[in-house]
């Protein structure tokens, strides 16, 4: 069947399916997401919380290494591995939400104002972009939790407030072009309003950037995320994949107990790739020029 007796979207997946390993990835984050959508279930099921201690690992000394009740191992206070990587699932996903959500909502409306109207609020708004652009994010954040204490919702708002400078210019630069098109004047004759004409005709056909955008900022705001618990910025105590890492930091334990550290390290990479790799994927399907 000739492409242009299909729907874009048929088109756009018949394209994602070609890149196998942009499936492998997509697939791979179904079973991060299933994971940790069930892992209240899995922690009831094995009778383990993510905080509970078991008592032979004090009385003996050292960790267990995978195997018999403990899947992954234990860390060196006695608390199961795998159930403690399954609630950091949970987290890192969540932050990458929330962050992603709001960046993507804020640079949705900055940036579509700034397409449409064009002219002085366009530069205006560009200069406020420029300016948060050389803005240390890292050293902001850092800054804050520094006067509120650890705090996982400060780090979701403040990566999410100042991550939407480049969706805002990807989705101006849209609107910069589909505002001069055909089917505008048709909405002027109609009388509607900028509001109307912004949110209902034009971001629309912004959805293919933004579907990029949105799946390689999940990746940077888990990096970040994780990047700040090993800091200890994050909760301390909280079952986070940096704050799993940050508690082998002695040569020791990296030398003698290296399912304590490894494992979150791998659960950090295999994520972060999973999101770039779907991201490529998608680039190559939703760009019209491939073949």
């Amino acid at each position: 069947m000739d492409n242009r007796s299909k729907s874009p979207l048929a088109i756009m997946l018949k394209r994602f399916k070609r890149d196998k390993i942009a499936v492998i990835a997509l697939t791979g984050l179904g079973i991060i997401a299933l994971l940790a959508l069930l892992t209240p279930l899995i922690s009831r099921g094995l009778g383990i919380g993510p905080d509970d201690i078991d008592m032979d690992v004090l009385i003996n000394g050292s960790p267990f290494s995978p195997g018999g009740n403990h899947l992954l191992g234990t860390d060196e206070s006695g608390r199961d591995v795998f159930i403690r990587l399954l609630y950091g699932s949970r987290i890192s996903l969540t932050v990458g939400l929330v962050a992603v959500g709001i960046s993507t909502t804020l640079g949705v409306m900055i940036g579509g104002v700034a397409g449409f109207y064009g002219g002085i609020i366009d530069d205006i708004i560009m200069r406020i972009i420029e300016l948060i652009n050389v803005l240390p994010v890292m050293v902001l954040l850092i800054t804050l939790i520094a006067i509120t204490g650890p705090n996982i919702y400060m780090v979701m708002m403040v990566l999410g407030v100042v991550g939407w400078t480049g969706i805002a210019r990807q989705v101006r630069g849209q609107l910069l072009t589909l505002r001069e098109q055909e089917f505008m004047l048709a909405t002027k004759a109609l009388g509607l309003s900028d509001t109307r004409k912004i949110f209902i005709h034009l971001i629309p056909n912004t959805t293919s950037y933004l579907i990029i955008s949105i799946t390689l900022g999940m990746a940077g705001a888990i990096l970040s995320e994780s990047m700040l618990s090993f800091l200890g910025l994050v909760s301390p105590t909280a079952a986070t994949w940096g704050n799993m890492i940050n508690e082998a930091k002695s040569i020791y334990t990296i030398q003698h107990y290296w399912w304590i550290w490894m494992t979150p390290g791998i659960a950090i990479f295999v994520t972060v790739m999973c999101f770039n790799l779907v991201g490529a994927g998608l680039r190559y399907a939703l760009d019209p020029k491939s073949k």
